[in-house]
């Protein structure tokens, strides 16, 4: 699903406008680019994608309250993979599973649900802009 959602943003004519928009919003305004229509195309994906990780996961696991853990771990895996690279989700997810397998295996396993965090902070002190991110995202903000 991943390597569906880059390749629409590489080559499809929606995705390098939703680009264009992420970057130069502003100009796209003022220059008559329809900015709500890609944000409801970047909904609908978005949608889409969360009710299918929904599903699926809950195909596997019982829903409860708790959930709201997994989504933490999501963002942790997001800043490390870096936030304005979609490449990068799979390697900073694959780090930070590895992180928190090797914490439980060789560790105390309450660190389980720390370790994404301690990873996000050590990514956070060495590369600010995550593994695959570019340098300017971080001196725009």
């Amino acid at each position: 699903m991943i390597w569906v959602v880059h390749s629409g943003q590489r080559r499809a004519a929606t995705g390098m406008l939703i680009a264009v928009i992420a970057t130069f919003f502003a100009a796209d305004v003022t220059g008559g680019v329809p900015v709500i229509l890609a944000g409801i195309a970047v909904g609908g994906v978005a949608g889409f994608a969360g009710a299918l990780a929904g599903i699926l996961y809950a195909n596997n696991v019982r829903l409860d309250p708790s959930l709201g853990v997994l989504g933490l771990k999501a963002f942790a895996v997001a800043l490390v993979g870096g936030l304005d690279s979609l490449g990068g989700v799979i390697p900073g997810a694959l780090i930070v599973a590895a992180v928190e397998v090797l914490s439980v295996r060789y560790g105390d396993p309450l660190l389980a649900d720390v370790s994404p965090f301690l990873c996000l902070l050590a990514m956070l002190l060495v590369r600010p802009w995550g593994l695959f991110g570019t340098k300017e995202e971080l001196e725009r903000v």
